[in-house]
């Protein structure tokens, strides 16, 4: 197995003959209509391989594709995000694969070497019995017999009984969502460790559940939490992340092709981070965060009357009156200008969320990036006539000096001063935070 190392945003040419029309089926898949990795297989026995924003490991007959990002501190660190936005918060587990990061083992098996650790930890304790109610055909009444279907089934039939009973098991939802991500992580583990002990452990859930039918989306809808399985929280979230990366689909969608592919977006991932970030930060302060504020007020079809679209901003800031529109986006910005697309979103942002009209200051919306901390361009648009319109300013988020700050208290206070200092400028800034 030859395995290329790239980063997001990148292109290389990597030496690949003969690649296998199993190849080529997978590299298709994982393009279709979505730009998560571009295989272009040249003449020469070559591949021309562009990345973007999803990280990962994409396995084929002979090649592996390790995608590590650039901006957070590596594998590790994308972990720590997880972490962080999710609210696990849960610093022991990854102290405890800081090891295998630093051994240079890949995204999929850190996830899975988590799981097994978490999954491991319950059989000891004593995995969770729910009753399930259960209908079958007996010998004798057991529960509650059935009589519709009895006569419909069985009439004048004494020897076999229509029951429907409650069986006091294992074969739960909770447990079935850990095995179907164990044995996924015993199939798929590259690291020998991770995998020994995935295997046992998923042998052991085996014996207590049956996954076969189990569906991932659906399971995370179904799942909720009390004093008896508040234990299954931390296990339950890292599969059903192994679960849905391994899919050709994104982040939290269930798909087929589950055993080569692992890929996270980090746009998705990073505007998670980011919004937990602001709503910790502003948290006892006058400044209201709403995350993914659906609006299907702003576009409307003329004609109709109706609404031509929806709008949904990462985030919006209010106070009083005054909004400030928050945009996040998992670009180097550092290295390069503005898209024109994000440009225009921005200035959309202004018009729409911003109530110019009651504010003597300048409609301003903030596009957040990964980067070196610090305030970064600042977009004036005007009129024809010169007038100023709008501004969009950048604001770039140095994930590397975060990650130890939200393991330190006081670390944490500063950061939240500077946070709500850097985005309540402008538009927010004459009220004091």
């Amino acid at each position: 197995m030859t395995v290329h190392v790239l980063g997001e945003y990148q292109t290389r040419v990597v030496p690949w003959p003969q690649p296998s029309p199993a190849d080529r089926r997978l590299g298709q898949a994982i393009d279709a209509n979505r730009r998560r990795l571009q295989i272009r297989w040249l003449a020469d026995g070559q591949a021309e391989i562009t990345t973007y924003s999803w990280i990962g490991v994409v396995r084929f007959d002979k090649h592996e594709l390790h995608i590590v990002p650039k901006a957070c501190g590596g594998n590790l660190g994308v972990l720590q995000m997880l972490d962080y936005a999710s609210g696990l918060d849960a610093v022991r587990e990854l102290d405890a694969v800081r090891h295998l990061a630093g051994a240079g083992a890949h995204l999929r098996d850190l996830v899975c070497h988590l799981l097994t650790r978490q999954s491991d930890a319950i059989l000891r304790r004593g995995p969770n019995r729910e009753y399930v109610t259960r209908e079958d055909t007996l010998p004798a009444v057991r529960g509650r017999l059935l009589a519709d279907r009895q006569l419909l089934r069985r009439f004048g039939q004494l020897d076999k009984l229509e029951c429907r009973y409650d069986e006091y098991e294992t074969d739960t939802l909770d447990n079935q969502v850990l095995a179907a991500g164990l044995s996924l992580a015993a199939r798929t583990a590259s690291a020998p460790t991770v995998r020994v002990h995935a295997r046992r452990v998923a042998t052991d859930f085996a014996d207590l559940c049956d996954p076969t039918c189990l569906d991932p989306t659906a399971a995370a809808t179904l799942l909720h939490y009390t004093r008896q399985n508040a234990h299954y929280r931390h296990a339950h979230y890292w599969s059903l992340l192994l679960l849905h990366g391994g899919a050709v689909e994104d982040l939290y969608r269930a798909g087929a092709g589950r055993a080569p592919v692992f890929l996270l977006d980090m746009n998705r991932l990073f505007e998670d981070f980011v919004t937990r970030l602001v709503i910790d930060a502003m948290a006892g302060t006058d400044v209201r965060v709403r995350p993914q504020a659906r609006n299907t007020s702003v576009l409307i079809d003329e004609s109709t009357g109706r609404p031509y679209g929806t709008v949904i901003p990462d985030l919006i800031l209010t106070r009083g009156t005054r909004r400030l529109v928050i945009d996040v986006k998992y670009k180097l910005y550092d290295e390069r200008n503005i898209d024109p697309s994000d440009l225009y979103q921005a200035f959309l942002y202004t018009q729409a969320f911003s109530h110019a009209d009651t504010s003597p200051q300048l409609p301003t919306a903030v596009l957040v990036y990964p980067g070196d901390t610090g305030s970064g361009d600042r977009v004036l648009i005007r009129s024809s006539n010169g007038r100023p319109a709008a501004r969009v300013r950048t604001t770039a988020i140095d994930l590397h000096a975060i990650m130890p700050a939200l393991r330190d208290p006081n670390a944490r206070i500063r950061l939240n001063e500077t946070i709500r200092a850097t985005l309540t400028s402008d538009t927010l800034s004459d009220v004091n935070v």
